[in-house]
């Protein structure tokens, strides 16, 4: 009897074909939806409404995501110019990837306040250290 070489002999798992694309699928949306979330948060954190023309040195990848949006047909920046419209389009984005992902609205609206809440939550820690800093000096 010869020993098997290369592994020629193995018999492949057996899986499902449709598994690992709609796997694949959905980790992509779950992706897209993170990301959103992240430029959301980028957005808010701002402590003004941004100039777009500002935007890329704040956040590249909300500079891209605006590029995508224009592209796409879904957001048109042409009222004032500034990331507050941005803001909106990236909401109806998230929702839409949202209800992609086959999440209700209550699903949205626990990512809103999520979202609303860690940004707040970074505001005072960085208020925080603003106060202990001039205390210290």
């Amino acid at each position: 009897m010869k020993p098997i070489q290369g592994g020629k002999n193995l018999v492949p798992e057996k899986m499902p074909a449709e598994a690992p694309a709609g796997r694949s699928a959905q980790a992509l949306k779950q992706a897209r939806k993170e990301l959103i979330m992240g430029i959301i948060k980028e957005i808010l954190s701002v402590p003004y409404p941004m100039k777009l023309e500002d935007l890329a040195m704040v956040s590249p990848l909300a500079r891209q995501e605006a590029i995508d949006l224009l592209k796409k047909g879904k957001w048109d920046h042409s009222k004032s110019g500034t990331t507050e419209e941005l803001k909106g389009a990236l909401l109806q984005e998230l929702e839409d990837t949202m209800a992609d992902l086959s999440q209700d609205s209550l699903s949205y609206l626990n990512v809103l306040s999520e979202i609303y809440s860690q940004v707040d939550a970074a505001e005072e820690i960085e208020n925080g250290e603003t106060t202990n800093t001039h205390n210290h000096t």
